[in-house]
């Protein structure tokens, strides 16, 4: 029994033996492991830094697009609200434009018209003009006949009252001689 106790020590010692490096193995092979998931882990971690300060450098970037979007937003809504006035301002000018083009149209033919009427008038002025002159000449003329005839007519005159004292004396001596 010693012999069998003794066979079972051994046994026991060399089952306790090869499950010990057996254990043993797996151990080392756990560690080995743990240290290979340690090392992923600080990558994983370092890549998860590298990551989080992407990520904050994408969401300062979104946050200075949305900035920039909003202020890119209110200069379109500006510029927008500046071009319905700019539309409205050409409106109202285009309209200016056209009543200015038509009143120059009108002004021209008002121009024309009183070039025409200031022709017409020149044209009589200077008819009027020719007329007139030609009136004082006539007058002239008439009252150089007038002169000589207001001269014949006191020549007549003188002759008639000569002949009218010629005649009353005659008389008068008729009448004294009968």
């Amino acid at each position: 029994m010693q012999s069998q106790i003794e066979e079972l020590e051994v046994r026991y010692k060399t089952d306790i033996s090869r499950l010990k490096s057996k254990f043993q193995a797996e151990i080392d092979e756990i560690r080995h492991h743990y240290d290979s998931l340690k090392k992923v882990k600080a990558e994983l971690e370092n890549h998860l830094k590298k990551l989080q300060v992407g990520i904050k450098e994408v969401q300062d970037r979104l946050a200075e697009e949305q900035t920039l979007h909003e202020t890119t937003r209110d200069a379109l809504s500006a510029a927008e609200k500046r071009n319905g006035s700019l539309r409205g301002e050409i409106e109202e000018l285009r309209v200016l434009f056209e009543r200015s083009d038509k009143a120059r149209k009108t002004t021209e033919l008002e121009l024309h018209d009183s070039e025409q009427r200031l022709a017409e008038v020149t044209s009589f002025a200077n008819r009027a003009i020719a007329e007139r002159k030609k009136f004082e000449a006539d007058a002239i003329q008439y009252q150089g006949e007038i002169i000589d005839i207001r001269q014949e007519l006191k020549i007549i005159d003188e002759r008639v009252s000569l002949k009218f004292l010629y005649i009353l004396t005659n008389r008068e001596n008729n009448q004294l001689s009968n």
